[in-house]
């Protein structure tokens, strides 16, 4: 009997009564948990399950072959529940939630990366305002952990090339960021998101700079797809 803890990323309905779960754990990269009568089930604690990043711990039987387990001991964290009173943070994180799902690599656990989200959770949690551009400095950030982390060295050229991850003073590449979102770029690479930060983006140029980051990961994530929350989150995070 093994024992994980980890963050939910999804979970969808499973026949008439059950759910599946998608954990990332630390220890063990993803986890599909499948939960027998969710839906029929009078224990409020369990719709936890259906919040983006909520923190459970588990045990299971570590059998490769199963895709699916059920979880033992199935618990829930005291700070987990801390942002569904939120409607705006808990939508932010449903869509970078979506985002680590679909980047994860399943088999391979990175346990730098399982930390860098947990760290960054905890300070999203404590900041009442001031973070309207979480999402930017997170997805900037893990890229460093998946491996396509900008190159900051020339960062004195006129552009920044989201194809090969670099500056350039190259006017025909063809991926290539004008001066002005160039210099909103190397200010977002300069930045970590803090309890002292403080945005520093209009509406529009946050928007532009979302949209440029999910190109960079569609450019080197194969298989990257458009999470279905991106239009909510724009609606959101821009108003």
């Amino acid at each position: 009997m093994e024992k994980a803890n980890g963050l939910v990323l999804k979970s969808l309905k499973y026949g008439d009564t059950s759910l599946i779960v998608h954990v990332y754990t630390k220890e063990f990269a993803m986890k599909s948990l499948l939960i027998k009568g969710f839906f029929g089930s009078k224990k409020k604690n369990l719709r936890a399950l259906n919040f983006p990043f909520n923190y459970v711990e588990f045990n299971f039987k570590n059998k490769f072959k199963d895709k699916l387990i059920l979880p033992q001991n199935l618990n829930f964290d005291a700070f987990s529940t801390d942002f569904s009173s939120h409607p705006v943070k808990n939508l932010l994180l449903q869509f970078l939630a979506e985002i680590v799902y679909i980047t994860l690599k399943e088999d391979d656990p990175n346990a730098e990366q399982y930390d860098y989200i947990v760290n960054q959770l905890n300070l999203l949690k404590e900041k009442a305002n001031e973070f309207a551009e979480f999402h930017l400095l997170f997805l900037l950030q893990l890229t460093y952990f998946q491996g396509f982390y900008p190159n900051k060295e020339n960062a004195e050229l006129p552009y920044f090339d989201l194809l090969n991850g670099n500056f350039t003073s190259d006017k025909t590449a063809h991926y290539r960021l004008d001066e002005t979102v160039t210099e909103h770029w190397k200010t977002l690479l300069n930045a970590n998101f803090s309890d002292t930060y403080k945005n520093q983006f209009s509406r529009l140029e946050r928007e532009i700079l979302l949209d440029n980051l999910l190109i960079y990961y569609h450019l080197h994530v194969p298989g990257f797809r458009e999470p279905k929350s991106l239009e909510i989150i724009k609606s959101i995070i821009n108003s």
